[in-house]
């Protein structure tokens, strides 16, 4: 079953991140932005749609908490 994007499988195409160990500390990598920031889009018929940081269907929130709190944790 092909992705919505219609590029590679389901499952594959979706990775927001990376993250790992660099020397003695942490790093993690972003693809992009939008899952920090809080968008809300016109739409044609008049109504508003939400995306980001605040979409309450999203888990970003968590992921940036679960991140902020690897990030910090003693190795």
């Amino acid at each position: 079953m092909m992705h919505s994007t219609g590029v590679g499988p389901i499952g594959m195409g979706d990775s927001q991140a990376v993250a790992g160990q660099l020397g003695q500390g942490r790093v993690v990598i972003f693809a992009d932005s939008n899952g920090f920031t809080a968008m809300i889009f016109n739409n044609d018929n008049g109504s508003q749609s939400i995306a980001g940081f605040t979409d309450p269907s999203s888990q970003w929130q968590q992921m940036v908490l679960n991140t902020l709190h690897w990030l910090t944790k003693v190795i």
